[in-house]
């Protein structure tokens, strides 16, 4: 079940200039209150929890999709979207700052993770057009976003972990749930050629693709990878490791593709995606850490859906 304050956040209408103006405002003083006293204090915590949610506002696509995460952060502080001239002790927000940024992650970035590692391939062999001339190598076809945001449960209805990882993808882009709902989710916009090993990057959010403007229908490949990391795929070290060209017939959608991007800088830059794949792995081989977490028991609660 989400969170109240994820609830209906991204029904209501986009905020007047003024409102967002201020509201802007006033969550940068709180987030970026906590990202300071993080480093200050070399706090030791498993990733940067006010940096995933600055960032998560920073990567919305539009001014409506940053409006959606703004209700639902100031409703999570208990606190009215408009100032009303109270006094706040920002330091008693605290657990409901890191709070926040927790359901981020549990509702959104670990459950994305965890179903783009098991998205099904379909393998083929074709021309694989990277660079001036086409090679003919093993392709797999991978979903940009996880096929498993149109699951739906016997009644034909989207489970409700589903729903709450949609309202959080309305928050990076409003609409884009639209575009991939039901049978949407298996059409051409939502898939991209990969070889072997690449696919697996690029599901995982360790690569992603911006479009090359100077060729039509092509795209940079880029990454926060270790150079060494990328003998694995053959491609050379350095941070835009080449360009691939797509099919015309119905290229990737640009808003998909921007959202994979947004996805995987958030989780680079607050080292979040270390702690997602530390939780994955715990999942994996059932280990339980000596200090007595319950990261494990969380991760299980994604995989059950509860």
């Amino acid at each position: 079940m989400a969170p109240k304050y994820l609830q209906g956040c991204c029904t209501e209408p986009p905020l007047a200039s003024f409102q967002r103006d201020d509201a802007r405002r006033r969550f940068y003083r709180i987030v970026k209150h906590f990202e300071d006293k993080m480093y200050e204090s070399d706090e030791d915590t498993p990733y940067n929890r006010p940096g995933l949610i600055r960032l998560t506002y920073e990567y919305a696509l539009s001014d409506r999709s940053g409006d959606h995460l703004l209700r639902a952060f100031f409703r999570a502080m208990s606190l009215p979207l408009e100032n009303d001239g109270r006094r706040i002790v920002i330091d008693k927000l605290r657990p409901r700052v890191y709070g926040f940024a927790d359901e981020l992650v549990d509702n959104f970035f670990v459950p994305m993770k965890l179903e783009s590692g098991e998205s099904s391939y379909r393998r083929l062999v074709s021309a694989y057009p990277i660079g001036p001339r086409p090679l003919n190598i093993p392709l797999n076809m991978v979903h940009i976003l996880p096929r498993s945001l149109a699951r739906v449960n016997a009644g034909f209805r989207l489970d409700p972990a589903n729903e709450t990882a949609l309202t959080v993808l309305n928050m990076l882009d409003h609409g884009l749930p639209q575009l991939i709902e039901g049978t949407n989710i298996d059409r051409p916009c939502n898939v991209f050629n990969f070889g072997e090993g690449l696919s697996e990057l690029f599901c995982n959010f360790s690569v992603f693709l911006e479009p090359f403007r100077r060729i039509p229908h092509s795209y940079l490949l880029k990454s926060f990878l270790f150079a060494s990391t990328w003998r694995i795929v053959t491609l050379p070290p350095h941070p835009t490791v080449g360009f691939i060209r797509c099919s015309t017939t119905e290229p990737p959608s640009l808003r998909l593709v921007a959202v994979h991007r947004a996805i995987s800088i958030i989780l680079h830059l607050s080292e979040a995606d270390m702690y997602v794949d530390k939780l994955l792995k715990g999942l994996k081989v059932k280990e339980i850490s000596g200090d007595g977490s319950t990261d494990l028991e969380r991760a299980l609660k994604f995989r059950l859906g509860s």
